[in-house]
């Protein structure tokens, strides 16, 4: 029917323009040299903002908890977009509860061999949960990207998008 031209149409754009184009711009920030400024933060929030709202242009609206069952960092994305937007959370079982619980890090680990010393330097966003654990944003915009991705490879879209290999 008519109406599947547009809606695929529409929906291919609003994944490339917003959704892919946001987690692209966030890899190239984290891949930069650059700290300070919570760069890193922003350019995550908004990859994650744009990936947690992706499911509201789908028609039928698949339903958060079917996505979470799918996806579960989904959750994970949820908290911190609602946590970024709120600052605090009350309601629900939040995996982090306060916008506080995202910060931006850099970790340098020292390597000592037979070879002599080798030091590793990457930025990173945590994110520190309820229960003490800590995960790093860059994991979960990952596992959900590439969620959404074989979600529309599903569909019948982007048969030729692959998904997105962790970095290194």
């Amino acid at each position: 029917p008519k109406g599947w031209c547009k809606f695929f149409n529409a929906l291919s754009t609003q994944f490339h323009v917003n959704v892919l184009e946001s987690y692209l711009e966030y890899r190239a920030i984290k891949n930069n040299s650059r700290c300070g400024k919570s760069q890193d933060i922003k350019s995550g929030i908004v990859a994650a903002t744009a990936m947690f709202h992706f499911r509201e242009h789908l028609s039928p609206q698949p339903s958060v908890n079917s996505i979470i069952a799918a996806c579960p960092d989904y959750s994970l994305l949820r908290d911190v977009v609602n946590a970024s937007k709120h600052g605090t959370l009350t309601s629900g079982n939040p995996d982090i509860t306060s916008a506080t619980s995202i910060r931006e890090q850099v970790l340098r680990t020292e390597y000592k061999d037979d070879l002599g010393d080798y030091m590793h330097i990457e930025k990173v966003v945590s994110l520190h949960l309820k229960d003490g654990s800590e995960r790093y944003l860059n994991d979960v915009l990952l596992n959900v990207i590439n969620y959404w991705i074989a979600f529309l490879k599903q569909m019948g879209l982007f048969s030729n998008l692959e998904a997105f290999k962790p970095q290194l």
